[in-house]
């Protein structure tokens, strides 16, 4: 499995539980709810700071080593520390991502945003 590229700036990175209950509305009373998964897939919008090197870097390791986004890869695990500890096996959630480059002091940096899905254990 692939690793993401090492040695860049994640700038943020908020997770958050995917939806984890189904509800089924009745006329007469509360709504029920039930368990959708035994295991509990989380969601996290990733936003990464890249040089112009470092960027065209991460698109080669996009396109060759994870598919253009389909296969899984190693990233970075945050869990509750706020610093990577270990890492998970993420994937990109429909292989997409969104850069833009910058301007003004950081000319010839790039941000990348997109979002990963994992398996909390």
């Amino acid at each position: 499995m692939a690793d993401f590229p090492a040695h860049v700036s994640i700038l943020s990175y908020n997770e958050q539980p995917q939806l984890t209950v189904r509800r089924t509305p009745f006329e007469g009373g509360y709504n029920q709810q039930a368990k959708r998964f035994s295991n509990l897939w989380m969601d996290a919008q990733v936003s990464v700071l890249f040089t112009k090197d470092q960027y065209e870097t991460y698109l080669t390791w996009y396109r060759d080593s994870i598919s253009n986004g389909s296969a899984s890869f190693n990233f970075p695990d945050f869990k509750e520390t706020g610093s990577p500890i270990g890492t998970i096996s993420a994937r990109i959630v429909n292989g997409q991502f969104q850069s833009n480059p910058l301007r003004d002091y950081y000319i010839g940096h790039w941000v990348v945003n997109f979002t990963i899905e994992y398996l909390r254990s």
